[in-house]
């Protein structure tokens, strides 16, 4: 018989793994963020990592898992689209390439949405990579715009 490596969940660990899914699962709130929350348990510790809309999503997540029977310790990692919001904010306000610009932030489950206007397809494109940097971004949707080339008429031949 083999002894689990380190890797490897004991068959207690998927037992309390699942426990705790179930627990998230009765909260009908928390089941918004049941698909973006990763749960891993080692020996009565459980890891959450993923998303949560919101701090208190994300807090109570937490008291829920607390309350499952045999879980010792708690690593809450989950980010949320607050946390995220305000990361991106703060990235684009500290990039030369993109402070001069105002730009709306909104996050869903980790999916950044830019919003605003910028005079370049060159800023749009900074936006874009600054935002997509931000650790737990998982995706960048972009609804910047940039003004469109003005361009003259074109007057056929009169005769």
């Amino acid at each position: 018989m083999s002894t689990p490596s380190s890797d490897q969940a004991s068959p207690q660990d998927d037992q309390l793994r699942q426990d705790v899914e179930n627990a998230l699962w009765q909260d009908e709130v928390l089941r918004v963020n049941l698909p973006t929350v990763a749960v891993r348990a080692r020996g009565g510790v459980i890891q959450l990592n993923g998303y949560a809309v919101s701090r208190l999503h994300k807090e109570r997540t937490e008291r829920a898992v607390r309350g499952v029977t045999d879980v010792r310790e708690v690593s809450n990692e989950l980010r949320t689209d607050d946390d995220l919001r305000m990361a991106v904010a703060g990235a684009l306000a500290r990039d030369p390439r993109t402070a001069p610009f105002r730009f709306r932030v909104d996050s869903f489950r980790g999916t950044i949405h830019l919003f605003g206007n910028v005079d370049a397809p060159d800023a749009r494109l900074a936006a874009e990579e600054v935002a997509t940097e931000v650790t737990g971004v998982r995706g960048v949707v972009s609804r910047l715009t940039t003004p469109q080339p003005q361009v003259a008429p074109v007057l056929g031949n009169r005769l």
